[in-house]
């Protein structure tokens, strides 16, 4: 009985994805995955509890800038614990890493002791703080009100384009899901790739394709595989974003579900565009040792819009992110981080879709007939001329 073009698609696809998802290597990689992510969003989450926490250490001597210098470091977004100690016992507590620093001294003559440095930060507040200590003294000495003296040099602060405050979260949920795409565009074509090679030398293929035709086969394997990963990624998506809320790294913007959705889109359309180019690549090779050759270019071509995504974020209005969005090889990674900061229009959006599936069209066909014409070729690599020839 002959299998309708269709039915062979879906047979292959739905063989590929259950072979990949019923695997322990699947489950353990998932794992893997998993741990990796708990393990950045710990990390971040210590480094930036700790970034925005400092320890001074204060003499009898300097306990009275101890009010001013917790207002001074609340007002920069800063939390600083003030112990107070005498000097001797505060510079062994510094040694011993209890203190970030110890303020001793008087005023014209204090001293800020670090073990080997002092943050910037904690430097500023400890500097800014006496020296509005020390003016405010003087201005009273002279007379002067320094209240008054500091309301006369007040500067109103406004902005003609208001930042969004959802701007972190936003940049946080493109880049990662440009992140996932990049990652599974590489695991999952790499997968691909070597399916094909393995298929062609152990000679598995030749049964396969006397049933089916080399481009059911080879569609058959990029949505199987590609649903694989589409199934993994959501699932470490989702948890990634349940990490980030419950760890508070950053504030998810109430965008964050409508960019999801438009991401999921482009990691489809992303995943054919890529995940074909990697099966007809591999075809023109037979030996697993001879992969690396026909897919490091492929490679290359994914790396460079994922480095681009991250020039792109601070002005992602330039005329360079407007036209590199569109054209299909950058498009399935910089779209989502151009969407979630909304500096996406609707025409943009349109033409970069349709430009995107005319490429994916283009290259299912020409790569159908590399498929075709190379998948039964054993041996050598097969030659370019031979690859695109009419006649498989």
């Amino acid at each position: 009985m002959t299998l309708s073009a269709t039915r062979a698609v879906l047979l292959i696809s739905r063989r590929e994805f259950l072979n990949r998802v019923k695997t322990r290597s699947f489950l353990i990689g998932t794992a893997v995955l998993v741990l990796i992510l708990a393990g950045y969003l710990v990390f971040f989450t210590v480094i930036g509890g700790n970034s925005d926490k400092s320890t001074l250490g204060v003499t009898p001597d300097t306990a009275q800038l101890a009010e001013p210098l917790k207002a001074n470091a609340t007002a920069r977004g800063q939390e600083l614990e003030i112990v107070q100690v005498d000097e001797v016992a505060g510079e062994q507590k510094v040694r011993d890493g209890e203190l970030d620093a110890l303020l001793s001294g008087t005023s014209g003559s204090y001293r800020l002791s670090g073990k080997d440095e002092v943050g910037n930060t904690l430097r500023s507040i400890v500097q800014n703080t006496t020296s509005q200590v020390t003016i405010s003294a003087a201005l009273r000495d002279a007379g002067v009100d320094p209240q008054a003296a500091t309301a006369r040099s007040n500067v109103e602060v406004s902005t003609l384009e208001p930042a969004d405050p959802d701007r972190g979260g936003q940049i946080v949920v493109g880049l990662v899901i440009a992140g996932l795409l990049y990652i599974a565009i590489l695991i999952y074509g790499n997968t691909i790739a070597l399916g094909v090679v393995e298929e062609k030398s152990s000679r598995v293929i030749e049964l396969l394709l006397a049933t089916v035709k080399p481009w059911q086969l080879m569609l058959g394997k990029v949505i199987g595989v590609g649903g694989a990963g589409l199934l993994q990624f959501t699932v470490i998506g989702v948890i990634a974003a349940v990490g980030v809320q419950v760890t508070g790294i950053a504030s998810l913007p109430a965008s964050t579900l409508g960019t999801v959705v438009f991401g999921l889109m482009w990691f489809v359309l992303g995943f054919f565009l890529y995940a074909t180019l990697f099966a007809a690549a591999a075809s023109l090779v037979s030996r697993p040792e001879d992969l690396q050759s026909v897919v490091t270019p492929i490679t290359i071509i994914v790396v460079i819009p994922f480095m681009v995504s991250f020039t792109i974020i601070d002005n992602p209005t330039s005329t360079l992110a407007q036209i590199l969005s569109i054209v299909p090889f950058f498009a399935p990674i910089l779209m989502p981080v151009l969407f979630s900061l909304g500096a996406v229009a609707a025409w943009q959006l349109a033409l970069a879709v349709v430009l995107t599936l005319a490429t994916i069209l283009v290259i299912a066909l020409i790569g159908g007939r590399v498929y075709s014409n190379s998948v039964l070729r054993t041996g050598a690599r097969v030659k370019l001329r031979e690859a695109f020839s009419p006649m498989g």
